[in-house]
């Protein structure tokens, strides 16, 4: 069954487009095509009720299923005198039609802008000077916009799993902190293997469509009044001194514009740009294919990417390599698969750091020395590091990175070759700014049992993890209530229905070393309870085995224990190296008191749930007292929506197994 959902607001355009779309409904039964409208009701004025209800009744008796949408305002009173209402407006205004798209399970919203919408808006954007990837008209096809972060609205909904096409050992990573080098090298394939490279990606999501844009305005005013049709004008559409798309309209309308700026020349200057846009996408791809990547980690947010060189004196791929637009368009789609932020960068921004990426003339002609200045930069929300390869020091072949019976070359250079020569850069997020971290607050409800324990609702964490947990009684719950004092326990026990609070939020240096003395702290204490050690500290010595945490990774079915502070930092090594770890996700839980001052300083640390680093215990999800009871919390995660096609054409992804949640 395909199940489509209309916008309609009672002008001429949408519903001219709902009688379309149940022309083709009725014409094609076998299809199963169903179609759903939404009328919404801004409630601006008094009367939008009124004529939002209006409106549902003539769709009934086209025979169509309307829903009404009445937005929620701050307050009652405050919307009409709001700032920038009609931006305010269609925020509410999207946010209502993909929630709804989404709980009718529909993945198409058709909107009815047509031909004369195109020409207003790219008339609009000439003014403000936009590029000509900006003058192409309105997309026929979108994800929804302004819902960015509500799940199955915007790029979720469903999951896929990406499988890497590489099945060998990750690489171990050093940054210079001085130079911000990245060291890389990769271990033999005897080595122990820390970390998995499939991980869960976030898909799906509402689109919209506008399947009239090559119709104009009067074509859907005949439609409508040839077939009977009943629709409403808005009479704010014709005041010139409201918007300046009204006065575009008027001025395109009265053909009082020059012929240059008229309907028929801006329709081809839209195609002309249509064509240059397709063909600069189609040259984007062609060099991506050429850029490799050697390592994509999307636990902890970095990947490794080694880019083309090509010389002076070659011709193979120099026109698409000099092409600075198509450089900055395949910058900007690469990262994309890191970048922590909502809106696209304007591909303008990436143009200054094209030239220290794609290299086509490395050395100069008179003196031999290497031209190359690389340093390390940071755009679109991205770092790049300069990395300095370290070839393997075995001749066994790992996931195919080196040929069988020589040393690893990555860059096709010989063994002595400066790395300054190199075009190969490690990628990240950004780091944090100060005071600007990102955090989310789950607040549980506990449940009486597990039988009616939920997850929550999925949250997107730093615009890159989507984050869900759920909270379940822990063995032992019974017990330890026992033991306490009944007088006690009559007046401070938990209460029966007691919420339980959570964070994500970035790790910090301070946790590591929470994390780093736990560990000794328990190993010295294992050591002392086995007598394997004498002489330990004192203060181990005091300390219960059981009252110690113990850490634990998790790599796919393998379970790492990590018994000792070195043996988290070769994990990290691997899996978040240096400062890339402080953006890593960390979830914690909130004492039972917090400060006066709601500082939320000390909580305690749980686990890092991208990278499967936790407080060890039996099953999954993490064991913790709270109360006088023990419970478990239990989460799921997956990373952010991205384009699958460009880890493919860089030669990066396998199969992919999608499956609904």
């Amino acid at each position: 069954m395909q199940c489509l959902g209309i916008a309609v607001s009672g002008g001429a355009d949408s519903m001219a487009l709902t009688y379309l779309c149940k022309q083709l409904q009725s014409s094609r039964p076998e299809d199963g095509l169903t179609v759903t409208t939404f009328i919404v009701d801004h409630k601006a004025r008094p009367e939008s009720s009124r004529e939002a209800h209006t409106v549902a009744k003539w769709l009934a008796e086209m025979g169509v299923h309307a829903k009404i949408l009445e937005l929620q305002w701050p307050t009652s009173d405050i919307a009409p005198k709001m700032s920038a209402f009609e931006t305010h407006a269609r925020k509410l205004r999207y946010q209502a039609l993909g929630s709804a798209c989404r709980d009718s399970q529909i993945e198409a919203l058709l909107l009815g802008h047509h031909q004369d919408d195109s020409v207003e808006t790219t008339l609009l954007r000439l003014c403000s000077r936009a590029s000509r990837a900006g003058l192409t008209g309105i997309s026929p096809v979108a994800r929804i916009p302004e819902c960015h972060g509500i799940y199955g609205v915007s790029g979720s909904g469903s999951q896929a799993v990406l499988k890497a096409k590489r099945r060998g050992k990750p690489p171990r990573i050093r940054i210079d902190q001085e130079s911000r080098y990245a060291h890389v090298s990769w271990p033999p394939a005897n080595r122990q293997r820390f970390g998995s490279s499939d991980i869960r990606i976030s898909t799906g999501g509402v689109l919209i469509c506008r399947p009239l844009l090559s119709f104009p305005k009067k074509r859907l005013l005949e439609t409508c009044r040839s077939n009977n049709i009943p629709y409403v004008t808005d009479p704010t559409n014709f005041d010139l001194t409201l918007t300046p798309r009204n006065a575009i309209r008027s001025l395109l309308s009265s053909h009082k514009l020059p012929r240059a700026l008229q309907a028929p020349s801006i329709l081809n200057l839209v195609r002309r740009n249509l064509d240059f846009l397709e063909e600069s996408l189609f040259l984007s791809k062609v060099l991506m294919e050429q850029c490799k990547i050697l390592e994509f980690n999307g636990r902890s947010g970095f990947m490794i990417v080694q880019f083309p060189m090509v010389h002076d004196r070659s011709v193979i791929l120099s026109e698409i390599i000099r092409d600075s637009n198509v450089q900055a368009l395949t910058l900007r789609h690469i990262t994309e698969l890191l970048s922590p932020f909502e809106d696209r960068f304007p591909v303008s921004s990436f143009a200054p750091f094209i030239e220290r990426v794609f290299i086509y003339n490395t050395y100069d002609t008179l003196t031999g020395a290497s031209r190359l200045k690389r340093r390390a930069f940071t755009v679109g929300g991205v770092m790049f590091r300069p990395v300095k390869m370290i070839p393997p020091c075995s001749s066994t072949q790992v996931a195919g990175r080196f040929e069988q019976g020589r040393r690893w070359n990555p860059e096709g250079f010989s063994q002595n070759q400066s790395p300054e020569a190199t075009t190969t850069w490690f990628l990240s997020r950004q780091p944090f700014m100060r005071h600007t971290l990102p955090t989310i607050r789950f607040d549980v409800l506990v449940p009486d049992n597990e039988a009616e324990s939920t997850y929550t609702r999925w949250v997107l964490w730093d615009n890159r993890y989507w984050f869900r947990i759920r909270v379940t009684p822990g063995c032992g719950s019974e017990n330890i209530a026992n033991t306490q004092d009944t007088s006690q326990t009559s007046t401070e026990s938990t209460p029966t229905r007691q919420t339980i609070s959570f964070l994500i939020r970035p790790l910090r240096p301070s946790d590591l070393q929470k994390i780093y003395h736990s560990l000794l702290l328990h190993y010295q204490t294992q050591q002392q309870a086995t007598k394997d050690k004498p002489g330990i500290a004192a203060a181990a010595t005091t300390t219960p085995l059981s009252a110690v945490p113990r850490w634990e990774a998790q790599d796919g079915n393998r379970t790492i224990s990590l018994a000792s502070p070195e043996m988290l930092r070769r994990f990290l090594t691997h899996q978040a190296p240096d400062a890339t770890r402080f953006t890593l996700p960390v979830l914690t839980i909130l004492p039972e008191q917090v400060g006066e001052d709601g500082s939320l300083d000390h909580d305690q640390i749980l686990a890092l749930p991208s990278v499967s680093i936790r407080i060890a215990g039996r099953g999954k999800g993490v064991t913790f007292q709270y109360g006088l009871r023990l419970w478990r919390v239990e989460w799921e995660w997956m990373y952010k929506n991205i384009d699958t096609g460009h880890l493919r054409r860089m030669g990066w992804l396998g199969d992919e197994d999608k499956f609904q949640r």
